[in-house]
């Protein structure tokens, strides 16, 4: 697929690929269950967490490439223009906003997003998660659904997006290295 062959998704296309996911997850159901630490999955799948850093297209090279080749991506950006971006080089990709909603916990709505980034993985694909910012910092599906895939045999891995703290180091011209630097 190149940038060209695929135009911008409409939102019912979005919303088309976002049912036909449920779907699958909902027929997956019955038979799912944790496999016991011994089992390992025939085919392992690949997960990848990243940050898009907490500017606009905050991605490394290596970030991008990754992005590109991945069979799933799904993202959570604060941006437009990260969205616009994304859009452009994937627009396949599933926008994880869709779970939010002011009358749902948001508990609920972070288990909503990692079980729907596992999926794909669980069928041995690539996939790749996007979070604004760092995905380590108080992103908890973004956690979860490493630690989940781990536990049921597939790869996966959590790559660091540029923080706040690197921007304000940036920004003040500050070394956190002189005279020193302690965080709270």
């Amino acid at each position: 697929m190149t940038d060209r062959d695929t135009p911008y998704p409409t939102r019912e296309d979005e919303r088309r690929r976002w049912q036909q996911l449920t779907r699958e997850i909902h027929a997956t159901l019955p038979q799912r269950r944790r496999p016991p630490p011994a089992a390992r999955p025939s085919h392992p799948g690949h997960l990848i967490v990243m940050g898009s850093g907490i500017g606009t297209l905050g991605f490394t090279r290596d970030s991008e490439a990754m992005i590109r080749s991945a069979d799933q991506v799904f993202f959570c950006v604060a941006n437009a223009a990260t969205e616009v971006w994304l859009r452009t080089i994937r627009p396949d990709a599933l926008n994880l906003y869709v779970f939010y909603d002011n009358k749902k916990r948001r508990y609920l709505t972070y288990m909503q997003m990692a079980e729907a980034i596992l999926h794909p993985v669980r069928q041995g694909k690539r996939v790749v998660a996007i979070f604004y910012g760092h995905p380590g910092i108080f992103v908890l599906s973004s956690h979860r659904a490493v630690a989940i895939a781990r536990q049921e045999g597939h790869r996966a891995e959590m790559r660091p997006g540029i923080s706040s703290l690197d921007h304000l180091c940036a920004d003040l011209g500050v070394d956190p290295a002189f005279p020193g630097l302690q965080t709270f």
